[in-house]
């Protein structure tokens, strides 16, 4: 079992949004972790996709209404994680949403 966990987001400030997730024990065993994070709008629009080793377990993204590559207020984000072993295999896919409510 190489899966992440806890995948969770929180408003940091009003120009920045954290990602975070948790490892499990055996994270010695882990290659990489694959964050992908969609802003759900009429086009589904991917903001980022990275790959980061298994000591990162946070992801800040800018909140940003004017950058086509940052999270735009007042939409609905998509998250997954996923983890890659050193053999190639990869885990399990865990997912989160949450709404960017922006005044």
């Amino acid at each position: 079992h190489f899966s992440p966990s806890n995948l969770t987001a929180y408003i940091v400030n009003a120009h920045t949004l954290s990602v975070t997730w948790d490892l499990p024990s055996n994270v010695h065993d882990i290659d990489k972790v694959y964050i992908t994070i969609t802003e759900l709008d009429q086009t589904n629009r991917t903001i980022q996709m990275q790959s980061l080793d298994n000591t990162i377990k946070k992801l800040d993204i800018q909140i940003n209404e004017n950058d086509p590559y940052s999270i735009h207020p007042n939409t609905t984000v998509h998250f997954s994680a996923r983890c890659i072993n050193r053999n190639g295999q990869n885990s399990s896919t865990i997912e989160y949403q949450f709404y960017i409510n922006m005044l």
